[in-house]
């Protein structure tokens, strides 16, 4: 993977919150069950950029750290 800027790793960062929402969703609704192994890679792959993008860039990695628009 090349190097993204700061707004490519924010936007990753954003992504990776979202799906891990939804496939905690899925997973509730029984849609998708992933197996030990592959829940496992996942997570380690998603926190292994994480890492790299907060070491590299001031990212929020929460939805709680990010700005939020005015009302």
């Amino acid at each position: 993977m090349t190097a993204p800027s700061r707004i490519a790793a924010q936007r990753r960062t954003d992504d990776i919150r979202v799906f891990r929402e939804e496939l905690a969703r899925l997973e509730a609704d029984g849609v998708l069950r992933l197996s030990e192994g592959q829940r496992e890679a996942v997570a380690g792959h998603h926190d292994a950029l994480l890492a790299r993008f907060a070491a590299a860039f001031d990212i929020d990695r929460d939805a709680r750290a990010k700005p939020q628009p005015a009302a």
